[in-house]
């Protein structure tokens, strides 16, 4: 390969034949060697069901790489703010390199200079897994798990349980551990798992005062036997107005040929799935105020209890204490703080 011409392409097609310090990798370095400075480094997160990392290097040549950093408290301040002003302007060094490869597989092009150590290839994998295990030990006491520019997710829920009549308050804070300032706010009671049968996430549970939400309404606009299943026409509505609503059919519910609107839904993602303990959600987002109908099909024989709630943007004016409680160093994410009103539904097929 001409490195006066070599592609990121190319690059990567001869570095994927071998791991970080085999020979075809190293062939390949080296016509970068002393030749490629780092010139920026950015941090993208996105939301998911965890934060995804991703960060890019920029080089003066052009070359750049794109990876993902494994989660953890406070990466991107890490990144940004402490390993970017060191690396940025530098040609790799043997121990920036060797650093960076610990968290970020954009920075294998910059490796070159790691040829020049005698023996490396026998000692790396070894070395590198002791020098983590120092690294993580040592981020975890030095950095600060949270700050103002890098705050952590830490929303706040109201949900009002439409037949028991109970209202509490749900904080699921990223980092597991509920900030002192909300902790002193009102008493929380910590749960392994959230209120609802497929919350699968730790959560902070707190008593709320009751509050004058109507529930959502399933309403059961036809039915007929359909061979061993029974099929239904439901409407799903939000009696107060809420932007958002769904019903959440348990693992054993069999629930089938799901439509919304006429409109056939895809099943979720075995990932999904399990997220959910086994069950099954249909939502619609942005409800019309008439509702919106669901039809689907359950086998013949067995009742089936159903979770419908809806879902409104904000907290009522009573958490108003919660949110002025919730520390710089925390925000919200995703839909930020909702209000969640729910009631249950026996289906007798």
């Amino acid at each position: 390969m001409n490195p006066s011409n070599a592609s990121r392409r190319d690059f990567l097609k001869a570095a994927a034949a071998g791991c970080l310090f085999d020979g075809p990798f190293q062939r390949v370095a080296s016509a970068f060697k002393n030749k490629v400075k780092i010139t920026g480094v950015k941090c993208m997160i996105v939301r998911g069901t965890w934060d995804w990392n991703l960060i890019k290097i920029e080089t003066d040549s052009g070359l750049y790489g794109i990876g993902e950093a494994y989660w953890g408290w406070g990466v991107k301040d890490l990144v940004l703010n402490k390993m970017a002003p060191i690396i940025v302007g530098n040609h790799v060094l043997v121990a920036i390199a060797i650093v960076v490869a610990l968290l970020l597989t954009p920075f294998a092009p910059f490796c070159a200079d790691l040829l020049e150590v005698r023996g490396l290839s026998r000692i790396a994998l070894p070395t590198v897994a002791i020098i983590a295990t120092v690294l993580a030990a040592l981020a975890a006491t030095v950095v600060p798990p949270f700050s103002a520019k890098s705050p952590e997710r830490v929303n706040i829920d109201l949900w009002q349980d439409g037949d028991a009549g109970r209202s509490v308050w749900i904080v699921q804070p990223e980092s597991h551990r509920l900030p002192e300032p909300i902790q002193l706010a009102t008493r929380f009671t910590r749960q392994d798992a959230g209120p609802f049968p497929w919350s699968s996430t730790m959560a902070y549970i707190a008593d709320a005062p009751h509050q004058d939400l109507a529930p959502p309404t399933f309403t059961i606009l036809e039915s007929s036997e359909e061979g061993s299943r029974r099929a239904y026409r439901a409407l799903m509505r939000s009696e107060r107005g809420a932007q958002n609503v769904m019903v959440f059919f348990p693992p054993e519910s069999g629930v089938e040929s799901a439509r919304m609107e006429d409109e056939p839904i895809q099943p979720e993602s075995e990932r999904v799935r399990r997220y959910l303990n086994g069950w099954i959600v249909y939502d619609c987002l942005a409800v019309p105020a008439k509702g919106v109908e669901l039809r689907f099909t359950l086998p013949l024989g067995k009742s089936v209890v159903v979770h419908t709630l809806d879902e409104s943007y904000g907290l009522p004016a009573e958490g108003g204490f919660l949110v002025k409680s919730r520390p710089l160093t925390a925000t919200t994410s995703g839909d930020g703080d909702i209000s969640l009103v729910s009631r249950r539904v026996e289906l007798n097929p």
